[in-house]
């Protein structure tokens, strides 16, 4: 019930001559208005200069130029190959404008299909973006959006649904655990440069910390390391340690950071290093744990001399 994306069936000529053929072509764009991809309907193809059809190599280097938003295509319109390259005293816009292109940056004989699909593509993207935010958001809800594993709509729908709600935290703590690694990755990078009240969000990410994407762990890592971290977070961390070696050194490098802890946390770091049998990891942990001796609540005295330590 949700949009996926925008899809445009375009028929458009290339150039103003009878030399350049039209072009059928289906174009797909992400609810933010990134290109997404291409096909070509039915049997037809895409041909260079005297009508030489594209190869597979071609389609393929079709497909990286579109998806490039910085080309230096987007200095060139077909209107201005036709009418002379700016600096040029000649009337020849194609050679030109091909002496000034890189290799790779079009379709060697077919400049002008290179730069009327690319313009095609990224001209509209505002236009896109902004129906998404006028339209699609009022209509469905931003927050549904927000955790869609379609990322470009995603991110997107958590901008606008973070600069109208009065309590970003609480709304980033409910859909947090919803969205998938790479969702919440775009989501890191999004807020770490806001003025959050980090801690708040620290529980959302214990599950996505194990996911084994580095990048995912560096960005959760440095919201952690920044946040006052409470006791039951700490607590849930240790006792995920226990299950997850991933999370033991992380759980010991924020115990370190924590000073003062409560009498349950003291109890958890406890249970971790009675289960752990990594000599490494449990070490890291009683370490810890015994720089805090003069701190021990009564019944963590009493637990260790009934353990032997």
């Amino acid at each position: 019930g949700l949009p996926t994306y925008y899809f445009s069936d375009v028929f458009t000529p290339v150039c103003g001559s009878s030399d350049c053929l039209p072009v059928k072509i289906h174009f797909r764009w992400g609810l933010d208005g990134d290109f997404h991809s291409y096909t070509l309907p039915g049997k037809e193809i895409l041909t260079k200069t005297d009508h030489v059809p594209f190869t597979k190599a071609n389609y393929a280097q079709l497909n990286r130029i579109l998806n490039d938003s910085l080309s230096v295509l987007s200095e060139h319109t077909v209107y201005s190959l036709e009418h002379g390259y700016e600096g040029s005293d000649k009337i020849d816009g194609v050679s030109g404008a091909t002496s000034k292109l890189a290799a790779g940056s079009y379709i060697p004989g077919a400049l002008f299909t290179s730069v009327r699909l690319w313009n095609l593509v990224y001209n509209v993207k505002p236009m896109l973006k902004k129906h998404t935010v006028e339209h699609l958001m009022n209509e469905h809800g931003a927050a549904p959006l927000a955790i869609r594993k379609d990322i470009s709509g995603s991110i997107l729908a958590l901008q606008t649904l973070l600069e109208h709600v009065s309590n970003p935290e609480a709304m980033l703590t409910e859909v947090l655990p919803e969205m998938d690694d790479l969702m919440v990755k775009k989501a890191l990078v999004f807020i770490r440069e806001r003025e959050f009240d980090t801690s708040r969000l620290s529980s959302s990410m214990i599950d996505h910390y194990g996911s084994g994407d580095d990048d995912l762990k560096q960005l959760i890592t440095e919201l952690w390391k920044k946040s006052l971290l409470s006791d039951d977070f700490l607590k849930d961390l240790v006792l995920k340690s226990m299950s997850i070696s991933s999370y033991a050194n992380i759980s010991a490098e924020l115990l370190k950071k924590k000073e003062v802890w409560g009498e349950t946390l003291f109890h958890a770091v406890i249970d971790y290093c009675e289960k752990e049998r990594n000599m490494t990891r449990r070490n890291k942990m009683k370490k810890e744990l015994l720089a805090r001796e003069k701190l021990f609540p009564k019944s963590v005295k009493k637990r260790l001399k009934q353990l032997g330590w």
